[in-house]
């Protein structure tokens, strides 16, 4: 099966509970080519998985995009934090807005992942992302260590990083 780059198990009862974590381990190892399990990102995960889950499994446009003209790409909800490896983000020069959200920091090891992504992209100008990255972006800028990082980045969620983000504007009115 060394085409085989996606395997969906959705209720089958592996899939589930401690035997699931085990059984991901064994795909990972003995099963590199697999890029994505159950609809989430193995660590192996590369440019195949990143086009899949931007084109939404569209075939076509995954096999007539090259990585190096994307210009925005959907990991949301995927696990992108747990990739072994980010190096196809260097070829992606015009990569613009990367979409992290449903990606959950629960270590110090993938807000670390999140710099080793930044610095792999550094031409990112939009990060869409839950609460918790918004608050280390913004941390980061408050701090003046994001323009190391990241120069580009322009926008978080939206909110334009030039200014404060609204709900310290309306903190500071009712001093």
């Amino acid at each position: 099966m060394p085409k085989l780059k996606a395997l969906w198990l959705n209720d089958n009862p592996i899939s589930q509970g401690e035997d699931w974590k085990i059984f991901q381990i064994v795909v990972e190892k003995d099963f590199p080519n697999i890029e994505i399990l159950n609809t989430k990102f193995t660590r192996n995960a590369g440019e195949w998985a990143v086009k899949y889950a931007t084109f939404k499994g569209d075939f076509q446009k995954i096999s007539e995009t090259p990585i190096e003209k994307m210009k925005y790409i959907d990991v949301s909800g995927r696990n992108f934090l747990g990739l072994e490896k980010y190096d196809f983000l260097a070829k992606m020069k015009k990569l613009r807005i990367l979409d992290l959200r449903d990606t959950f920091f629960d270590s110090f090891a993938q807000a670390n992942r999140f710099f080793l992504i930044f610095k792999t992209a550094p031409h990112i100008t939009t990060v869409y992302g839950n609460k918790d990255l918004e608050e280390m972006i913004w941390s980061l800028k408050k701090q003046n260590k994001l323009s190391e990082l990241c120069p580009s980045l322009e926008i978080i969620n939206d909110n334009f990083l030039s200014y404060q983000p609204l709900r310290y504007v309306v903190w500071l009115f009712h001093l």
